[in-house]
């Protein structure tokens, strides 16, 4: 990819008036064969092309605060081919929060609430089942824009994983940060 980038297609949900009826939704799940309901999802994307571009020799330049984003290297970048949830608990996610307490301003809490593998791989996208509370169980990238999480789901993350400290730290500024390798 060169610096003007490479333009890609990507999906962006689309408004449609059933979303006045009920949430956007999408199933991860099988669905008992007698439910009234069948649909795994009430998705409509529509496509659109944008360029993309590789900011990892500029990941200085950008700001949490200021565009969004910030992009950073681990001193160390653990090995990806013997990474599982043990070494990723005991090993990745401390260099992490200790990154996290260095890069980002204001920071007293650091609570690692989920993480995931993901992968493209043959291996992934045959897979026909998916164990959600395996954390190490590979899961397909994305492929539509999408937010992980909304203002209120933070808070509510708070609530239902620090319980005992929420009181406190939601008089404060909460964030959600997501990583990648």
């Amino acid at each position: 990819m060169d610096s003007r980038g490479e333009t890609v297609t990507l999906q962006y949900l689309t408004w449609t008036n059933l979303y006045l009826r009920e949430k956007p939704f999408q199933l991860f799940l099988e669905l008992p064969p007698d439910a009234p309901d069948q649909r795994k999802t009430n998705l409509t994307f529509e496509k659109k092309e944008v360029v993309v571009r590789n900011i990892r020799e500029h990941g200085s330049e950008f700001a949490l605060d200021t565009h969004g984003f910030m992009a950073r290297r681990l001193s160390v970048t653990p090995d990806l081919e013997k990474l599982d949830a043990s070494n990723m608990e005991s090993a990745y996610l401390p260099k992490i929060e200790r990154l996290v307490k260095s890069e980002v301003e204001g920071v007293d809490r650091v609570f690692f609430y989920d993480w995931r593998f993901r992968s493209a791989s043959d291996s992934t996208a045959k897979k026909e089942t998916l164990d959600l509370k395996d954390l190490s169980d590979k899961l397909l990238p994305a492929n539509f824009a999408h937010i992980d999480a909304s203002p209120v789901s933070a808070i509510k993350l708070v609530q239902k994983h620090l319980a005992d400290e929420a009181e406190y730290l939601l008089q404060g500024r909460v964030r959600i940060l997501k990583f990648a390798l």
